[in-house]
């Protein structure tokens, strides 16, 4: 069972690993400044004085990244996976009895 898992994972990794975006798309843009957040917002999270404090900054960081656009990016990111899925599905056991 956790050898199944292990397996999907290294596949599912395989596929997003051919996701890519256009260096000025906007899909880009809403990447690059999720990861600003993420980054500014990390420490904050962690140091904070109690846990409710804590909950209260990941639930900010949370709504601000939908804010931003990663609802738009999750659905971009689901159609290019479906796309990039059937392309390495037909290729994947290419080779594979050798």
């Amino acid at each position: 069972r956790v050898r199944s898992s292990a397996a999907s994972d290294v596949y599912k990794r395989q596929v997003l690993g051919m996701l890519r975006m256009g260096a000025d798309s906007e899909e880009q843009t809403i990447m690059n400044n999720l990861v600003e957040l993420y980054n500014n917002m990390t420490a904050k999270i962690i140091t904070a004085s109690t846990p409710e404090e804590s909950k209260a900054l990941y639930q900010e960081m949370l709504s601000t990244a939908k804010s931003m656009g990663a609802d738009k990016l999750d659905e971009w990111a689901d159609s290019k996976y479906a796309e990039k899925k059937a392309a390495y599905d037909e290729i994947k056991d290419i080779g594979a009895d050798y």
